[in-house]
């Protein structure tokens, strides 16, 4: 079977140009070619396809081998180039290799011509292999950036010498010490005092001579130090990480402060506890509740009837079996009770043999934290995607040009013509998401501006009323709200925010139902925004998208907005559809926010920033009175 090469040749003489194709097919090619003899005319050649080599006279009428090499170099194209010429100054043939040939060979001597183009053609493969592991290097290591700067506890790691290679933003934050000043630092001599230090040397040692850690795959707590000097309580991780060559170890360090302050809080308050806002529990050596103080009992009354059934002190018999076993006094855990959170202390009144509970309510400090997570994560999310993106982009657009090749090549009955399609097809369909990955990157131009959503919407409606055409039962309503403000966003991306809450709600409606479309105006308060991290109180445009499908569990709402998180089932959607959402609503300086009930359907709002005109807002009682949306309000169903 022939071999498959794409020449471009620069050549003004048509016979020339068959010598070396003849001598191309003689050699086992099959040579798909170009001749040009201008500049504009090569130009055009390398916009139109990729090529594997070029071949050059040296001197043409209107052009040049120097000169083809210069359109090469301008272009920033990497290919094999070899000059074939009837002869050729020695000079003139130093100069070419120098500017950037590979190699020339004279034209009463062909023979050398296949060799040299396969040799240069190879290491062009060669050359382009290395970029594209270069390329997942940079990738990977965009990962493991992306991972540690949305980290929220300290991560550190270390060499076999115990000097520090890596500190992420939160150690940065935790310990005082910028990364320049910590890296190739010695690790113990920066976070820890000097009391411990020598400890921890015999350690290491020991570990690097014997293979036995004695902290390693554990959680420890232990006394470290800030750059001031100040010492304060942490918990720490230590792995090793596999890798060929002298070990090295990565830690996770966490700020017990906070823990500890509040521990002591609630100790305190015990002394108090018919005061105590915390709810304070006694069991006896028998699990029976004899005590709950007012908060305990006032939120769960049933407490002395379940004991150790109820999930407030579920487990607790493992604890005091952990708690005689280590000697503590007290052990701390976070619970989850009735879609609340609680920072428990445990503790133990020997003397009576009996366990003290105190548990302090932290579900909005719990939610906060969570906030920041997600968007911290996001945040580095979107980073990672826009850099696969480009790198996605630029290898299926390779993918996509070699199937246009193929199919030009094949005869419309032949066998492979048909696969040839495939590709074709698979590499549009990966065009589409790579856009949507740009989309949720904030890589894709927009055009912001002021826009009456009623109307915006009133347009989508027959592509929507067509989305539905196959959805049997499922019927669309849009309930328009009056004097609507203008809102700052982009038209083409409200279409597309429209499309994908449409289609997520019909797919959530498989035995039928009612996708409601509204927009409104509201106020989001001051509640609102300190419920909702990253959101400012202001006047928005609101549209909503609900439907009566099947709803979302409260793990799964917590997710939604991740590219790639998808429920539906393999091969029926990407997984970008609402992370599209929630990045056009970020662009476009609003919000999104999903309030959703199991069996009971979803609604997905997206607040759009107000834009403030006298020529644009109509006037009318309802801009000086909007809905407004507090943080119980926003997400009642």
């Amino acid at each position: 079977m022939n071999k498959p090469l794409r020449v471009l040749i620069v050549e003004d003489s048509p016979l020339d140009t068959e010598l070396l194709l003849v001598e191309l097919r003689r050699h086992g090619y099959e040579p798909q070619y170009e001749r040009v003899e201008t500049r504009p005319a090569m130009e055009a050649a390398l916009e139109r396809q990729n090529w594997d080599v070029v071949v050059a006279d040296y001197n043409l009428p209107q052009f040049s081998a120097p000169e083809a090499l210069e359109v090469l170099h301008a272009k920033r194209i990497d290919l094999p180039f070899i000059i074939s010429t009837g002869s050729m100054p020695e000079e003139a043939a130093v100069d070419s290799m120098r500017a950037g040939a590979d190699d020339y060979v004279l034209k009463n001597n062909l023979a050398r011509l296949i060799p040299a183009i396969e040799r240069e053609v190879g290491a062009a493969a060669g050359r382009e292999a290395h970029k594209l592991a270069e390329a997942s290097l940079k990738d990977s290591e965009a990962l493991k950036a992306a991972i540690l700067e949305a980290a929220l506890d300290a991560i550190i790691t270390m060499d076999h010498r115990g000097l520090v290679v890596e500190f992420n933003p939160a150690a940065e934050a935790m310990f005082g010490y910028t990364r320049e000043q910590a890296v190739g630092k010695p690790l113990a001599n920066l976070i820890m005092p000097p009391a411990a230090r020598a400890e921890h040397q015999r350690g290491f040692a020991q570990y690097l001579e014997t293979g036995k850690g004695r902290i390693l795959g554990k959680r420890v707590e232990m006394t470290a130090m800030r750059a001031d000097g100040a010492e304060f309580p942490a918990e720490l991780a230590v792995t090793r990480i596999l890798r060929n060559g002298p070990p090295m170890f990565a830690g996770t360090i966490r700020d017990l402060t906070e823990r500890n302050r509040v521990e002591k809080q609630l100790l305190h308050l015990a002394s108090v506890p018919e005061q105590s806002p915390n709810r304070i529990i006694e069991l006896d050596s028998n699990w029976n509740v004899t005590y709950c103080n007012p908060a305990a009992t006032a939120q769960f009354p049933d407490l002395k009837l379940r004991g150790l059934q109820h999930p407030m002190l579920a487990g607790l018999d493992v604890v005091w079996t952990e708690m005689e076993q280590t000697g503590k006094n007290s052990v701390v855990r976070e619970i989850r009770v009735d879609s609340r959170y609680y920072h428990q202390v445990i503790c133990s009144a020997l003397e009576r043999r009996c366990i003290r509970v105190h548990a302090a309510d932290i579900t909005d400090q719990k939610r906060l934290e969570e906030q920041l997570y997600r968007t911290q994560k996001m945040q580095a999310i979107e980073q990672l995607a826009g850099g696969i993106a480009h790198h996605f982009n630029n290898l299926m657009a390779g993918v996509k040009g070699f199937s246009e090749i193929m199919l030009l090549q094949l005869r419309a009955d032949d066998p492979l013509h048909r696969y040839a399609e495939q590709i074709r097809e698979a590499a549009d369909r990966a065009a589409l998401l790579t856009h949507q990955l740009l989309a949720f990157s904030r890589n894709v131009p927009r055009e912001v501006r002021s826009l009456n959503l009623n109307a915006t919407i009133e347009a989508a409606l027959p592509m929507l009323h067509s989305l539905l055409r196959e959805a049997a039962g499922v019927e669309l309503a849009f309930a328009p709200g009056r004097d609507l403000w203008t809102a700052k966003a982009d038209p083409v991306q409200i279409e597309q925010l429209l499309l994908h809450l449409v289609t997520n709600a019909r797919d959530a409606m498989s035995s039928g139902g009612t996708i409601a479309l509204e927009t409104a105006n509201v106020a989001l308060d001051e509640e609102y925004a300190r419920q909702n991290e990253g959101v400012l109180p202001g006047e928005y445009v609101m549209l909503g998208v609900s439907d009566t499908g099947t709803g979302m569990t409260e793990e799964v709402q917590a997710h939604i907005f991740e590219p790639f998180f998808t429920t539906k089932d393999q091969g029926k959607g990407t997984g970008l559809g609402l992370a599209t959402c929630y990045a056009i609503a970020q662009q476009s300086g609003g919000y999104i926010r999903v309030s959703s009930v199991v069996d009971r359907g979803t609604i997905v709002r997206a607040y759009l920033p107000r834009v403030r005109s006298t020529n644009l807002a109509p006037p009318g009682a309802s801009q000086e009175h909007p809905a407004t949306i507090s943080s119980v309000a926003a997400n009642k169903r």
